[in-house]
């Protein structure tokens, strides 16, 4: 629902906290309502529980000199009342998700977060969105990671954490969500899709009124049996701004340095990108926020490489890297990089894993630096090594004849071949097999580009060298007997049997 007021040169967006009942929604509003010195109104409150929303308006910050106008909702999390949620969702620019961190309460959160996402899945500008874990403090909350892989299920998102009853974490999750927002409301820009004038719905009372009119499934608290069956199956005062705004500020990082001290700062460590990087300075627009809040949720430690390069090779589950030509003394030369880096990215996006995103940070020392961050995941290496651990000829084959067909697919494309897809740099993601590797610079930007191919190995066509290198180390030390993997190779469809042999015979030589 994201809008320019002009007559009050404001730029309007709407945050909706989700979730399932009681999983602390409500006291969520309520505490940041306290931090910002705001106040909530409960409309048609039932028993203690939301039976309508909750509704909460702050001010503060400056979007291209713009005040950011923020109206925050929670929507009632009790299944009769899905209609409603429906409607509160269906013009979130933001969503916050707050699941109950107990492990008790797991499937009602994967239940509703299974169905939010349904409610969004038509809108071509989705919202961003966070996922809360609250009640940290109760004993038997669950490991961070536990509730990452089972509401995420290994898709990038952001993940908080918050004690609701004490406010803790409740104000960086909003700075967090109002960022999102603002990344959607640069999208719709960029579409020419944004809102012109006052927003459709202005106060609580506007809401209230709104959803009355709009009918029994939002109005009378029963709602429709579809609605319902589709319910089940799918501390600062009020001055103080806490939203920041398109400058990038960080109280932390130092002043930045005289150009004649570039040299000398570029031994040291630069600052990585961290959460205050402007919208406008990531890619892609809004997945990217997500990315980049997992990726920097712990410390990134850059450590120098060969060429002038960075990377924090240490975080587990994400490669955090800078090229040596990445670095640029102004902000409109890394400003054009990054332009010719997200369109190098997007004309290879059917070749590329998904979850990566490229970001444009100050240094520290008076210069801009672009980052690569890409989600780790194990290469075809990794499961072909646990298949010749196992010792069975028909899972090797069967792993073998897997990759020949993934880096044939790959290697077949003129447009990566040069980018050198091998047993380490290529996985599937279903059934597509995609390059997870870090992507060097975009053609025509690097000096040595041109002349850096990645070649076919000689001879037969259908024998990838990466993979004939790697099966002839393993082969050294497998002690089933070739004879026993080419009987295997048999067993398997034409095409891919011979393919298998082939490879077995050029390992073996």
């Amino acid at each position: 629902m994201a809008t320019v007021d002009t007559e009050r040169e404001a730029v309007v967006i709407r945050i909706v906290f989700d979730g399932p009942p009681e999983a602390g929604k409500t006291t969520s509003l309520r505490a940041l309502g306290v931090s910002l010195g705001q106040e909530v109104e409960t409309p048609g409150e039932e028993r203690g529980r939301t039976a309508w929303f909750d509704w909460m308006e702050y001010t503060g910050g400056f979007f291209e000199g713009r005040a950011i106008r923020c109206q925050v909702v929670t929507v009632p999390g009790q299944v009769w009342f899905f209609e409603r949620r429906r409607r509160l969702l269906e013009e979130a620019d933001a969503v916050i998700f707050v699941a109950d961190s107990q492990a008790d309460h797991m499937e009602g959160s994967v239940q509703a977060l299974r169905e939010m996402r349904l409610l969004q899945a038509d809108r071509e500008v989705p919202p961003g969105l966070i996922l809360q874990a609250n009640k940290r403090d109760l004993p038997g909350a669950l490991p961070l990671e536990t509730m990452r892989e089972r509401l995420a299920g290994g898709e990038p998102v952001a993940l908080t954490e918050s004690v609701a009853s004490r406010g803790e974490g409740i104000r960086e999750t909003f700075i967090l969500a109002v960022r999102l927002a603002l990344d959607r409301v640069r999208a719709l820009v960029a579409r020419g899709e944004l809102g012109d004038g006052p927003p459709d719905v202005d106060g609580a009372e506007a809401m209230l009124a709104r959803l009355r009119d709009a009918g029994p499934g939002a109005g009378d608290g029963a709602g429709s049996q579809p609605a319902r069956e589709a319910g089940k199956s799918a501390g600062g005062g009020a001055a103080e701004s806490v939203v920041v705004s398109n400058a990038v500020v960080s109280n932390d990082r130092p002043d930045g340095e005289a150009d004649g001290a570039a040299e000398k700062s570029a031994e040291r460590p630069p600052h990585p990108p961290d959460e205050t990087v402007e919208g406008g300075l990531i890619w892609p627009p809004v997945g990217g926020r997500t990315i980049l809040h997992e990726a920097v949720d712990r410390e990134v430690r850059p450590r120098r490489l060969a060429g002038g390069a960075w990377a924090d090779f240490g975080n587990r589950w994400w490669l955090i890297h800078s090229p040596g030509a990445c670095r640029f003394g102004d902000e409109e030369g890394g400003r054009r990089a990054l332009v010719e880096w997200a369109r190098w990215h997007t004309a290879l996006e059917p070749y590329l894993s998904s979850q990566r995103s490229v970001v444009l940070s100050p240094d520290g020392s008076g210069a801009w630096r672009l980052w690569q961050i890409v989600r780790r995941r194990e290469p075809l290496a990794a499961g072909l090594a646990e298949a010749v651990e196992g010792r069975r000829p028909q899972e090797v084959v069967e792993a073998l004849a897997d990759a020949v067909r993934a880096l044939a697919a790959l290697r077949d494309r003129p447009e990566i071949r040069h980018l050198g897809p091998s047993v380490d740099t290529v996985t599937y993601e279903g059934d597509r097999p995609v390059l997870l590797s870090l992507m060097p610079p975009p053609p025509g930007s690097d000096p040595d580009g041109g002349s850096r191919r990645a070649r076919r190995g000689g001879g037969d066509e259908d024998v990838d060298p990466s993979l004939v290198r790697w099966l002839g180390r393993e082969l050294e030390a497998w002690d089933g007997g070739l004879d026993a993997l080419v009987g295997a190779a048999g067993e398997l469809p034409a095409q891919a049997g011979t393919a298998v042999v082939r490879l077995l015979r050029a390992a073996a030589a």
